[in-house]
């Protein structure tokens, strides 16, 4: 382990237990992987089914980043052990609190599938009117749209 030259003051202003309160749970892991020719597109497709990153590549290695819950980066490091793990750094959790139906703006242009209690603070007339304009051609960014009965 390298010492820090100096040592860093880093201002606390609060610490919240919100471990037994709906949240926002992610982890990051960057992986650097043994990786030739025959193994770098299994690798790729790997990386993507796990929706992560190439963000480094060598003639012998390549460097993942993947972010997600716990349980997903548990099934990353299994998956890709396979090829060899050479170098593996991951952060522990983070976490923030998931804010009450109606205490924040919904995600207007992000799916809410997998948040039920975004369902309804959109009301289904505004989704009419965005596939409307976007039909017209007055919408410059694709809407998508999904109805639930």
């Amino acid at each position: 382990m390298i010492p820090f030259p100096e040592l860093v003051n880093i201002s606390i202003n609060q610490v919240e237990d919100i471990s037994r309160q709906p949240q926002v749970e992610r982890e990051l892991v960057l992986m650097k992987l043994n990786a030739d020719s025959s193994t770098r597109a299994e690798i790729m497709w790997l990386v993507d089914i796990f929706r992560g990153k190439i963000v480094d590549i060598s003639e012998h290695s390549v460097t993942i980043e993947v972010t997600g819950d716990p349980g997903k980066l548990v099934a990353v490091e299994r998956n890709f052990s396979k090829f060899g793990i050479r170098e593996l750094a991951r952060t522990g959790k983070i976490a923030l609190r998931r804010e009450k139906r109606g205490e924040t703006a919904p995600f207007w242009r992000f799916s809410a599938a997998s948040y039920p209690d975004l369902e309804d603070s959109r009301p289904i007339n505004s989704f009419v009117e965005d596939a409307i304009q976007s039909l017209k051609g007055q919408v410059s960014t694709s809407t998508v749209c999904t109805f639930v009965l």
